[in-house]
């Protein structure tokens, strides 16, 4: 046994939400560090564990591999080609490396333990879900899983750390690829009867005090792919009042297939004209996209599903794309608007 081999048999290779180390994003990734911190609050979350950055890293300890992620760094946003070239290389060598057989007894060890008939299988990486670059669609999620082959899609997932996109992204952002490192959410697989994304601040006014919830039938890939238009609801936090109802066309709904994987199914004429949510569903969503703001501390951008009545929370990150607020918070409870007289200045 080398010394590098000896160094990973201290460390913990998947961890529950329940654990208190599950919380931090250097070991579970910022996706499992948010649930590991929503599971300590109390809120509801599939039930589930982290393959943390520890089992990645046993991937990536080949000198060659090593150099070529090195190389990563050196390159030009612009250089498709090479980016494509390296990370495609990159990307191969993971998927063909077997993870020692100390992690894999550790993996299949907290599969028994959740002991569910499916799984989904979804990347966490350390660079994401941050207040100031979410990463958001950057790498791999594979739902309905068989526990047979988790480990396959564990160390897919643990590859799209290096797709064209995802290196593309951090050299835009300045986040270092030889810095960075991914680990896997496994959850129990929720068959949801509806889901979508909540925004606890309104995306597109940017107002803080409006929710904005997008729903559809079934799992809520139809609505992160784009697939639909969903019912999309606003909501004023502050009165409980919804501002706007609208019924989209909710022409497909994607769930799980009979096998391994999803499928995609038609919605009938008649459900597409019917509100996906009822008025206490849209509450409970707002309450619960209000007790989550809190928690982190900021807007939130949050994937949610219910299962025979019971609210999941699926996701939770920073909205990134809201414009910052003044400093200090205005308390006096009135609405401000604020102008940059620079920007008013420069108009003609």
């Amino acid at each position: 046994m080398n010394d590098s081999q000896a160094d990973f048999n201290d460390v913990p290779f998947t961890l529950p939400f329940e654990d208190e180390s599950a919380t931090h994003a250097s070991v579970t990734g910022g996706k499992g560090a948010n649930l590991a911190r929503l599971v300590d609050a109390g809120i509801a979350v599939p039930a589930g564990f982290c393959v943390t950055t520890d089992a990645y890293r046993t991937l990536v300890t080949d000198p060659e591999t090593h150099r070529a992620i090195e190389s990563l760094d050196e390159l030009d946003p612009t250089d498709a080609d090479r980016i494509g070239d390296l990370g495609a290389t990159i990307r191969e060598r993971i998927r063909n490396a077997a993870f020692p057989s100390h992690v894999r007894e550790a993996i299949e060890r907290a599969l028994a333990d959740l002991d569910a008939e499916t799984v989904s299988v979804r990347s966490s990486a350390t660079a994401e879900d941050l207040p100031t670059a979410s990463f958001a669609g950057q790498h791999e999620t594979y739902l309905n899983v068989s526990p047979d082959d988790v480990l396959d899609r564990v160390r897919d997932c643990m590859a799209s750390l290096y797709t064209d996109r995802a290196v593309t992204y951090r050299l835009r952002n300045d986040v270092p690829s030889s810095d960075v490192a991914l680990a896997v959410v496994v959850q129990t697989m929720v068959d949801a009867d509806t889901a979508g994304v909540l925004f606890t601040a309104d995306p597109i006014t940017e107002n803080r005090h409006v929710a904005s919830i997008e729903a559809n039938y079934g799992l809520g890939e139809s609505i992160v792919a784009g697939e639909v238009s969903a019912d999309t609801i606003r909501v004023d936090r502050e009165r409980g009042t919804v501002l706007s109802y609208d019924i989209g066309e909710k022409t497909v709904r994607v769930q799980s297939g009979s096998g391994d994987g999803i499928e995609r199914a038609t919605v009938s004429d008649d459900s597409r004209e019917r509100r996906v949510l009822s008025p206490e569903q849209v509450h409970r969503l707002v309450e619960r996209g209000g007790e989550i703001e809190d928690l982190f501390d900021g807007p939130q951008d949050i994937e949610w599903a219910f299962r025979d009545g019971e609210l999941f929370v699926l996701q939770s990150r920073p909205i990134t794309s809201l414009y910052p607020l003044v400093s200090p918070d205005a308390d006096d409870g009135l609405l401000h608007v604020y102008m940059s007289f620079g920007h008013q200045q420069a108009m003609p």
